[in-house]
């Protein structure tokens, strides 16, 4: 079992600990993870952060909240990169700090489980997307700019977009026999998931529909969602 794999367990037994609100094992497991050799990608794919940011909220030993205090506050180091500017010594690059810190800690918690609630009503998505966009304009030189260009200069998609990706992601699992039962949960009525994904499935160039796996799949979305209106 690779790091990857071993942090992901990590973080499920963390999150049901809180769950439980029993934090029996909680010092063990984030002591384990000290012996990890921690990257921004890690963090970005296994919600290890969030997890362990969970246990520092909601545990009340003083030891585990310590633990979690050294781990989040050496894995913040990761999201901060200091990259030489030109006549300005060391300063922080906004793209370098800024798409990692949203990656990581912000983009978990305003997508978990969406294409199950994913919302429709324009005030609950402007309310998502205001979240996000607080985030990125905290950004040296971004905060003046306007949302879709401070998106465009981050490499960033909005999160509508996000979730029409993860939409698409997730129906291309299901025709391609990558859906294992009980993973996607699909509601009946005008908003479900496949009312939302079938025109915009429909519109996906025959190259990407029938791409021969799903990183191949997920490349050539994100090409495409960059023009999509």
């Amino acid at each position: 079992m690779g790091p990857a794999e071993e942090l992901v367990r990590i973080a499920k037994k963390l999150d049901k600990m809180v769950a439980r609100k029993s934090m029996e094992g909680a010092l063990d497991l984030l002591k384990s993870l000290t012996g990890y050799t921690m990257t921004i990608q890690l963090l970005q794919t296994t919600r290890i952060g969030v997890a362990v940011n969970s246990v520092r909220k909601h545990c009340s030993d003083e030891e585990v909240v310590a633990s979690a205090k050294i781990l989040i506050k050496n894995w913040k180091r990761l999201l901060a990169p200091q990259v030489p500017c030109a006549g300005l010594g060391r300063a922080q690059s906004p793209v370098l700090s800024t798409v990692p810190l949203c990656s990581a800690l912000l983009r978990p918690h305003l997508e978990c489980c969406v294409q199950c609630w994913a919302p429709h009503h324009k005030r609950d998505m402007e309310g998502l997307e205001r979240v996000q966009r607080r985030a990125t304009e905290l950004g040296k030189g971004l905060e003046h700019k306007a949302d879709g260009e401070r998106l465009r200069d981050l490499g960033l998609f909005s999160l509508e977009k996000r979730r029409l990706r993860g939409d698409l992601i997730a129906l291309y699992s299901c025709l391609k026999g990558g859906c294992g039962e009980g993973r996607f949960r699909l509601d009946i009525g005008k908003f479900s998931f496949t009312e939302r994904v079938v025109q915009h499935w429909n519109r996906l160039p025959r190259a990407v529909v029938e791409s021969p796996s799903l990183e191949v799949f997920k490349g050539r979305l994100a090409e495409v969602l960059r023009d999509m209106v």
